[in-house]
């Protein structure tokens, strides 16, 4: 038996005896706070997910918090787990959240779905997530934030209807909480309020983090985010999507394209439009996932933003996706900066 499992039902023997057995488990993923993350398929109840927190001393710091955030999110009518609850995971002390199983990640379901399907689960994610949300806020800032990546989010049936579900609490985007531990650098704070705290980064990025994963489904997810978005009356985010150079990109001559790139500077909306940017042209171009997936790798950001170097090496990565790819039907291509 795999020692991770084997850890772990010796955790459920001492913390869920009366269900021991009736389980089977299995491991899904890790993920960026967790180790690893394992299903607890039980007979005869609710199936449950347990997930074993990498860092756990820095997390354990703010449990105060991830509860509240459960909590707020529910009470605001987004689509969370029921309940979570965390545990002790003795030997060794690593910290266990324990919740209800909400179904396939759409990380999984999207990378495989057609047309129709994706278009479900867009209108599902602005339904059952990002609109309750952004209603409780009239401005574009948020007490509560989001981090509407497909990873962080499940198709669940709940008896009558399916609905998308959000499962992430750590870090609990709270009182400006942004990751843990905090960065410290004002850059680095001012890009990651934006994402996860202001309508507008949040639906950029949230369009961005689908295009990552189905760059030929980017249309589609354009067009139902924007519609969705008119739906729930959010005119100032439309607003700000209409002037983003990448939502408005159009193909003319590679060398103007390759200059309006160059000029981007990767940090604050530049990084975002940098991001999306490589989206489009990836979707317009049908170029190899690998390097768009390259570009992400190099820009990522966590404590400080990106060196300076990574910038380069993903322009670098942007501008091959326009040299090495010939243009379906020699579409005409420019940036309009």
């Amino acid at each position: 038996m795999n020692q991770v499992v084997e850890k772990a039902h010796l955790f459920i023997v001492r913390e869920f005896p009366n269900i021991v057995r009736d389980v089977s488990i299995e491991i899904v993923k890790k993920g960026h706070y967790t180790s690893n993350v394992l299903v607890m398929r039980i007979c005869n109840g609710e199936d449950k997910v347990m997930k074993i927190i990498a860092n756990s001393h820095e997390v354990s710091q703010v449990l105060d918090e991830i509860l509240d955030y459960h909590a707020y999110l529910r009470n605001a009518g987004v689509s969370v787990p029921n309940s979570i609850g965390f545990y002790k995971f003795e030997p060794g002390g690593d910290l266990v959240e324990v919740a209800q199983f909400c179904g396939e990640s759409l990380d999984d379901i999207l990378s495989k779905a057609d047309d129709d399907s994706c278009r479900q689960i867009v209108y599902m994610i602005c339904r059952d997530v990002m609109n309750p949300l952004f209603q409780t806020s009239s401005g574009l800032i948020l007490d509560i934030g989001l981090d509407p990546i497909p990873r962080n989010m499940t198709l669940f049936f709940n008896g009558s209807n399916f609905i998308v579900v959000y499962i992430d609490f750590i870090p609990p985007k709270i009182n400006g909480i942004l990751e843990i531990p905090e960065p410290e650098d004002s850059q680095t704070r001012e890009m990651g309020f934006l994402r996860h705290y202001d309508k507008r980064g949040l639906t950029l990025n949230l369009l961005m983090q689908l295009s990552r994963l189905r760059p030929d489904k980017r249309d589609l997810f354009k067009e139902v985010i924007f519609q969705e978005m008119k739906h729930s009356g959010e005119y100032e985010v439309i607003r700000f999507l209409e002037e983003t150079p990448s939502i408005n990109f159009k193909f003319d001559d590679k060398g103007r394209i390759q200059h309006q790139i160059e000029k981007l500077t990767g940090f604050g909306l530049d990084y975002y439009i940098l991001r999306d940017v490589a989206c489009e042209i990836c979707a317009k171009t049908g170029s190899d996932c690998s390097k768009l997936e390259k570009v992400f790798m190099h820009t990522h950001f966590s404590s400080c933003p990106p060196s300076h170097d990574n910038i380069k090496k993903a322009k670098f990565e942007i501008i091959s996706m326009l040299e090495t790819t010939t243009l379906n039907n020699q579409r005409q291509m420019s940036l309009v900066m």
